[in-house]
């Protein structure tokens, strides 16, 4: 083990499944957004993060810096 810490990086290009998968507290941060939907809909994990926040007028980069502050999932 080289001992690097892995820093996921969230673009708003990111898929909302690969965040939910990358970043702990993601649900909880998507909700407070007011994307909580997102995080359950059929759809959702398969939209993008600008995707999402377009369709339901979100201020994206909020959201990044939100979800950039989170830790990785181990």
């Amino acid at each position: 083990m080289s001992g690097k810490v892995r820093i996921m990086n969230i673009s708003p290009e990111a898929t909302i499944a690969d965040v939910l998968a990358g970043k702990q507290g993601a649900a909880e941060t998507l909700r407070r957004f007011g994307l909580d939907h997102c995080s359950d809909c059929s759809a959702g994990p398969l939209e993008t993060l600008i995707d999402g926040c377009e369709a339901h007028g979100v201020d994206i980069q909020p959201l990044l810096d939100a979800l950039n502050s989170l830790p990785d999932t181990a």
